[in-house]
């Protein structure tokens, strides 16, 4: 008699997620850490030739977006991983304080360099909060309301840019 050891694969059950007033919670709370990484990273388009002026670098302070843009690219795999060991919640609130700290020593720089140093701090921060939101997302909904529930985030980051953009053009 042969018997044959076959292991049952077992999907994720999505019943047990976020409902209701949980839900609305939740998603204001990530709505606000995107609201807030959206904001560090277009604003400073705004403000950058007034700062190369200031900081008499004026030749070189495209580097203030890059250096942000770089980061932020490079450590959003870094930070999935993380999330794995440590917890999505300990990852995105250490990603906060990271962003605030980064901020704050933007504010203090005293040349070019020092800006760029800690713009990069800053996009290190912004590319943990922008993928742990999304992880988070995908945890607490189900596959057949995400798309319906995550629109309002793109709909939120385009009126930010836009907006942005807007007052970049009419200050010039």
């Amino acid at each position: 008699m042969v018997t044959s050891d076959v292991k049952q694969v077992v999907i994720h059950d999505q019943t047990n997620l976020l409902e209701g007033h949980k839900l609305i919670v939740v998603f204001s709370a990530l709505a606000a850490a995107m609201l807030i990484t959206y904001i560090d990273q277009n604003s400073i388009g705004v403000a950058l030739p007034t700062i190369g002026r200031e900081l008499n670098s004026a030749s070189t302070i495209v580097w203030a977006g890059t250096s942000s843009l770089i980061a932020n690219t490079a450590f959003q795999v870094l930070y999935g991983r993380l999330s794995d060991i440590f917890g999505r919640k300990v990852i995105l609130v250490t990603s906060l304080c990271l962003l605030a700290v980064a901020d704050v020593l933007c504010g203090f720089a005293q040349t070019g360099p020092q800006l760029y140093a800690f713009r990069a701090i800053s996009g290190i921060a912004n590319g943990g909060i922008m993928a742990l939101v999304m992880m988070v997302v995908s945890d607490i909904v189900t596959l057949e309301e995400r798309g319906r529930l995550v629109l309002p985030y793109h709909e939120m980051a385009i009126s930010v840019v836009v907006t942005a953009r807007l007052s970049q053009c009419c200050r010039d």
